[in-house]
């Protein structure tokens, strides 16, 4: 069947084999691969692979930036976009900021259930909660992203599921739709628990979509990784365009004609940072430039005891507006000399559990505070 969206097949269930630790991948140009060509091949074969990369959080709506890869194998403007697997993998480490692991490019080859999974952070995403509607699955996610700190560390994401409602081990029991399977209770939740990824016969299993939030945008994937002749490719698609809704022959079916049910899942999730699309850099004047500090938004250091002075003095300098008590150090006696002390650090902790940030037992700067920080003292 000639479709855009073909999905997940059964052979998707088992991972393919790991990776030797050792073996490259040189399409995906994570900074320990690109080191590793460039030992390989020279500086010039690296230049081919160094493009401009869009990031995940590129609106269907909105072109993408200028210089940016195109989605090699095509979209439909405002409704999706088709990546290769490469493409996407270098698209996530540019958002997030680390590069992908071998354990994850496996994953990842699992097709549309690999690209929740692993932005989950799991083997498999975990369907001991889903609901019948998006609204329901969000409100719930939403309510308890509230309950936890400013820029939790594992947020509490969505994601979608297609699937057929006939799980009978008999194929030709399974040919029509069970009307009774896996309706949803009072509460709008859909057990799963009976559920054994059984397709409609001659179809796909399932069709799994992560949530971007930022984006608005579902990421799937149509089949597993097959090799050069059969590549995996990776969506981008509207909400509109992965939960389409048709009948056949009177009956609802959800995405494709494979699936006649639809669920939305909660999980939290602990690979992906959602604070990496929605607040991509600095844009506080009273940050921006500073490479020790941009150093830390980007999660590779913290700032404390042994720090440069400059950076030292900025942050100080900003509790102080902020009402902190630094003590009578400096040459205008608020505590701002560039030092770390007590005084310091105190206020740190303080400021982190007045913005409700995590590790409020830490009097040192990190990614969290920096960016609390950086909307506190927007650009004019």
């Amino acid at each position: 069947m000639d479709r855009a969206g073909r999905d997940a097949r059964v052979e998707e269930a088992a991972p393919a084999a790991a990776a030797p630790a050792t073996t490259p991948d040189l399409h995906s140009p994570s900074p320990e691969n690109l080191a590793l060509l460039q030992r390989l091949a020279g500086n010039r074969a690296t230049t081919a692979l160094v493009r401009v990369l869009a990031r995940l959080g590129t609106p269907l709506g909105q072109e993408l930036p200028a210089g940016a890869e195109k989605p090699k194998y095509g979209e439909d403007s405002g409704e999706q976009r088709r990546y290769s697997r490469p493409q996407y993998t270098a698209m996530w480490e540019a958002e997030q900021g680390r590069p992908i692991t071998w354990a994850e490019h496996q994953t990842i080859r699992r097709g549309c259930i690999g690209i929740s999974a692993q932005n989950i952070g799991t083997r498999n995403p975990p369907v001991n909660e889903v609901y019948s509607t998006f609204s329901k699955a969000k409100s719930i996610a939403d309510a308890r992203n509230a309950g936890l700190e400013r820029y939790p560390s594992k947020p509490w994401v969505v994601f979608g599921m297609h699937f057929w409602s006939n799980q009978d081990p008999d194929e030709k029991k399974r040919e029509t739709a069970d009307p009774l399977a896996f309706l949803p209770d009072a509460d709008g939740k859909i057990d799963l628990s009976a559920y054994r990824a059984y397709a409609r016969p001659g179809f796909v299993n399932f069709d799994f979509g992560f949530w971007d939030e930022v984006s608005g945008s579902i990421w799937h994937a149509n089949h597993y990784e097959k090799g050069p002749t059969d590549p995996m490719q990776v969506f981008q698609s509207t909400m509109a365009k992965f939960a389409k809704q048709f009948d056949e022959n009177g009956d609802r079916r959800y995405g494709y004609r494979d699936f006649d049910r639809e669920g939305w899942g909660v999980a939290q999730a602990s690979s992906y940072d959602p604070t990496k699309a929605s607040h991509p850099k600095l844009t506080s004047p009273r940050l921006v430039g500073d490479r020790t500090i941009e150093r830390v938004f980007r999660g590779k250091s913290t700032l404390g005891p042994g720090s440069p002075s400059s950076a030292i003095k900025k942050i100080q300098q900003l509790l102080v507006e902020r009402g902190y008590d630094l003590g009578d150090y400096g040459p205008a006696k608020d505590g701002v000399d560039g030092k770390w002390g007590g005084k310091t650090s105190e206020a740190v902790k303080k400021f982190r559990a007045d913005e409700n940030l995590a590790n409020r037992s830490s009097g040192t700067v990190d990614r969290g505070v920096i960016m609390r920080l950086d909307e506190l003292f927007p650009s004019a």
